[in-house]
């Protein structure tokens, strides 16, 4: 579900939880019926289904969109919207922007991770743009990732580089993952 980031983030949340109840409600009235096998099966359904991150962008021609967990509303994670995008200027001001707006959320920690951030093995010099973050007070720390942490995303990339073979993704190696941890 993608919603404007400009929304209330507790409103977004209820309005999530509003497209999950209907289905919570019928599977819990099928689980109370004589189907005992099932029942414990359909009640993990919906539980299940609230592990689904939230996700918002700023607006439908964004680069980036942010994911909101339930159960840490003060951290977030920033996804780039297209899988085979790159990290463009634009991204990185738009990331610039979204800060402003997730401090005003009382958002305290934005995650960012990727291979992407890998060009031939190498991590790619990035001191101009972490320059601009401090001149935000914007603390952040770096550290490599195992690909293990991702692998839906992992698998993901691996589509995208190896079966349809996009060009931006060839010079990406899937199992060299960064992160970028923003303290805001």
């Amino acid at each position: 579900m993608r919603i404007s980031i400009d929304a209330n983030m507790s409103h977004a949340f209820i309005k999530q939880a509003c497209k999950i109840t209907p289905l919570f409600v019928c599977l819990l009235l099928l689980a109370l019926q004589e189907q005992e096998e099932l029942s414990y099966f359909l009640l993990l359904v919906p539980i299940a289904l609230l592990f689904l991150p939230l996700v918002i962008q700023v607006n439908n021609s964004a680069h980036l969109s942010v994911e909101v967990s339930y159960f840490r509303p003060h951290s977030c994670k920033v996804h780039l919207i297209k899988i085979d995008q790159d990290f463009t200027r634009s991204c990185a001001m738009e990331l610039l922007q979204l800060i402003d707006l997730l401090r005003e959320k009382n958002v305290t920690k934005v995650t960012l991770s990727s291979p992407l951030f890998f060009k031939a093995k190498k991590l790619r010099k990035m001191t101009t743009f972490l320059q601009v973050l401090e001149k935000k007070n914007v603390h952040v720390t770096s550290a490599p990732t195992t690909w293990l942490r991702f692998l839906f995303a992992t698998f993901m990339l691996g589509l995208y580089k190896y079966l349809l073979r996009k060009p931006t993704m060839q010079s990406v190696t899937i199992t060299h993952w960064h992160t970028y941890t923003l303290h805001l």
